[in-house]
């Protein structure tokens, strides 16, 4: 019991000290890796809503850095047959870098702290977080962004309406993403890389 205690007692130690060393890095080097990031989730946000051409930034707002967005419409939009807006309005989104810090941090302090059975492991598993969170912050970034520009017309739409009008899916993957998904994404990407490092270097 005492052995179970203290084993116990040191993976805790090994996870916040892991914990601890992944942050200060990422406070480092996370806005410059979020930079060079930010072509591929503007290629995302343009798949997702070809209605509109987007372009991000990282910038400072309100004494917070932030990645920000802004998108000209290509073409009018309409909901539910409302004429919204135009083509060539502009409209503006961001979210607090901090926030795409949360996923990265999760994610290697998981596969750093993990035990494996050599150190071969150790770098098959340390090389998969990579795609596996390029994976992940193009889930919730783009998203997140798409969704406040979405969230933005749809009240538009509902003031001219005067009555409710159904969100969009991204609204609804948004408030998911919000709510656990930054959380559940890189604890299953994890578990994913240990299995995968796992099967690779099994023999």
């Amino acid at each position: 019991m005492l052995k179970s205690n203290q084993s116990i007692f040191m993976l805790t130690l090994r996870v916040l000290a892991t914990w601890m060393l992944v942050s200060i890095v990422i406070l480092l080097v996370g806005e410059w890796l979020l930079e060079l990031m930010l072509p591929y989730f503007g290629s995302i946000m343009n798949m997702l809503a070809q209605h509109h051409a987007s372009v991000l930034t990282i910038t400072e707002i309100d004494n917070a850095r932030m990645i920000q967005v802004t998108a000209t419409l290509t073409q009018p939009v309409y909901i539910s047959e409302i004429p919204v807006a135009p083509a060539g309005y502009q409209l503006a989104a961001a979210t607090n870098i901090a926030h795409s810090y949360v996923p990265i941090v999760i994610l290697y302090t998981a596969l750093i702290a993990w035990s494996v059975h050599s150190t071969g492991e150790r770098i098959v598993l340390l090389l998969l977080g990579v795609p596996t969170i390029i994976i992940i912050l193009g889930l919730m970034v783009p998203p997140l962004l798409l969704g406040h520009i979405e969230s933005a017309l749809l009240q538009a739409a509902q003031n001219m309406a005067q009555d409710y009008l159904e969100p969009p899916f991204i609204m609804r993957w948004v408030i998911f993403s919000e709510t656990g998904g930054r959380w559940l994404f890189p604890i299953v990407g994890a578990w994913s890389c240990k299995l995968a490092a796992r099967a690779l270097t099994a023999q």
